[in-house]
């Protein structure tokens, strides 16, 4: 990984985790400790600490050419660390030979010299050969230039010995180095870690070592154990020895196959930075929240949620309800070219995957909606993101539309009649609609961005769908400020709608908790709004649209995922699907 990415994501780490742990000490201290003069040491602290779990943590990588498991959830791999040893590996080998398993050896370079015969031996019987440093020393405090010759000592000791030629590098004790990659780049290795550690190097007895292993062990897997010592040549690993006909039998009764790892496992590019982001969602999410509640008055918080009016809250409760619904009616439409979906399928798509977004961050529930649908009427992955995608094209026109009216009418007049509110509205889904309708049906093809599998004629009609869906969630928001006895004009509920859909763009931890809250009291500060007020209707509009898909979407999910997949019938278009 390069130096600066390193750093940044170092950095990142440091700034969460002291945002984070800031936070809680703020909170500890009844939301009076100076919590910003504190910041800077919690900063610190927190870098070193990151730096430290970085370094020592072996599961922790923020570079996607790290191997972390196979990528075939019905296999599993066995690797030996820290051989070849003269009292134990030519055991393990018959073993492995009667059991039919192909593992992988992470050779110590000066063993490899020192056990000639036992490393050719491995090679012979077909294992896999990995590179595990020369002299099995820690690299992370080692210079660029020790680092470097503990990796190619080792990989031209097995290479003259052996005739193979490692494309794996495991770090002894799985402690990194940040010259590493540097290290491995030009010798063609890839590093690899491990899912599965049980301590044999402890020798507890092999029923320890077998249950440790099968209690932990999944599909894709990588199994750590030890046919040798980094430090004395000849250790006794016969415990690891006798465990293993257990842990083979074990992975077998669950349908799992040996394999060995290689750059196939590799995993697909992004997938670190998704993480990163999830990681940067957090540090935002902390921050906007700190913001949020810097003026919050918390007697009058409480006091302000004892007194709230029941009546617009169930109405708003039902109508967000009636929302979802509509919006699995509208994705089921979507589909509609290929698909014949069920609407209770579509609904608790929709209600399983926001469900999944109040649990997991980086909007993860976005995914599971297709694997659910895929799973309860049959529908490809890739049909369902392409008519997200086209839901995310009416949303983007209808969320335009409604806040241009409600900017216009905010900053140029202020207060307006109802009527005129209107009759802006229609106006400008008017233009909208006649925009959309130019893209689809005035030019020879539809714009780039458009996802090729929906008809344009699909989406200019169910436009007018989701500017209903719009303006049915403005009125929530009125009702949800109405039931603390706040009432706005009707752009005034749009703004505020606009302002909290626009912040939850951004990368958030789950629910969206932290710029939701945030863009609320901000929003709302525009009418004057005091701030204990707005962040009281912040987390009561906020609840109602987290509680009801929590409470339906996860039961929902979870039934789903543990029954049959169902079939549905083919679309109009489609009758082969």
């Amino acid at each position: 990984m390069p130096v600066r990415v390193f750093l940044g994501t170092i950095l990142g780490i440091g700034i969460s985790l002291s945002t984070l742990s800031g936070l809680v000490a703020w909170g500890l201290g009844g939301f009076g400790a100076p919590f910003p003069e504190a910041l800077p040491v919690a900063l610190a602290l927190s870098i070193i600490g990151a730096f430290l779990i970085y370094l020592f943590v072996p599961a922790i990588t923020f570079s996607d050419r790290y191997i972390g498991r196979l990528k075939d959830p019905r296999t599993i791999a066995f690797t030996f660390d820290d051989g070849p040893n003269g009292t134990t590996t030519l055991k393990l080998l018959d073993l492995l030979s009667e059991l039919n398993i192909r593992a992988t050896f992470f050779l110590v370079g000066k063993w490899v010299e020192s056990e000639p015969e036992i490393a050719r031996e491995i090679a012979r019987r077909g294992h896999q050969i990995g590179n595990h440093g020369y002299s099995h020393r820690v690299l992370t405090f080692l210079s660029p230039r020790k680092v470097k010759e503990e990796v190619t000592k080792a990989q031209d000791a097995i290479f003259r010995i052996t005739g193979v030629r490692p494309t794996l590098f495991r770090a002894p004790h799985g402690f990194k180095s940040l010259f590493l990659a540097r290290a491995l780049k030009p010798l063609g290795l890839t590093p690899i870690r491990w899912t599965v550690g049980v301590w044999d190097t402890e020798c507890p007895p092999p029923k320890t070592i077998a249950d440790r292993a099968l209690r932990r062990l999944r599909g894709g897997g990588i199994l750590l154990l030890h046919d040798g010592d980094g430090d004395r040549p000849r250790a006794d690993r016969e415990p690891t020895l006798q465990a293993i006909r257990g842990i083979a039998a074990g992975l077998t009764a669950r349908g799992l196959t040996p394999a060995v790892p290689s750059a196939v496992d590799l995993p697909l590019p992004g997938r670190n930075r998704k993480v990163i982001l999830a990681l940067v969602g957090f540090v935002l999410s902390a921050i906007l929240l700190l913001f949020a509640v810097r003026e919050v008055k918390w007697p009058e918080f409480f006091s302000l949620l004892h007194s709230l009016k029941w009546l617009p809250l169930i109405a708003a409760l039902l109508l967000n309800l009636l929302v979802d619904v509509i919006k699995g009616y509208r994705f089921g439409l979507l589909l509609r070219h290929s698909y014949r979906v069920p609407l209770p399928a579509a609904v608790g798509s929709i209600f399983g995957g926001y469900a999944i977004n109040c649990v997991l961050p980086a909007r993860a529930g976005d995914l599971a909606r297709f694997v659910l649908l895929e799973r309860e009427a049959r529908v490809r992955k890739r049909d369902s993101a392409m008519a997200y995608v086209g839901e995310r094209i009416l949303e983007g026109f209808g969320i335009v539309a409604l806040g241009l009216v409600a900017l216009a009418i905010f900053f140029l007049t202020g207060t307006l009649p109802p009527s005129w509110v209107i009759k802006g509205m229609l106006l400008v889904a008017g233009l909208s609609t006649l925009l959309l309708a130019a893209l689809f049906w005035f030019k020879r093809r539809p714009p780039h961005w458009f996802p090729p599998a929906i008809p344009g004629k699909t989406l200019v009609r169910l436009f007018p769908l989701s500017l209903l869906l719009w303006i049915l969630q403005a009125w929530i928001v009125a009702l949800s400020l109405q039931s603390l006895n706040i009432h706005l004009p009707a752009y005034g509920s749009i703004l505020i709608l606009v302002v909290v859909n626009l912040a939850m763009m951004a990368p958030a931890a789950p629910a969206g908790i932290g710029p939701f809250e945030f863009a609320m009291v901000a929003g709302l500060a525009l009418f004057g709004v005091p701030p204990t007020m707005a962040f009281s209707t912040a987390i009561i509009y906020h609840a109602l649209q987290v509680i009801p898909v929590v409470f339906i979407g996860l039961p929902w999910a979870l039934v789903l995922t543990a029954g049959k997949a169902k079939t549905v019938a083919p679309g109009p278009e489609n009758p082969d699907s």
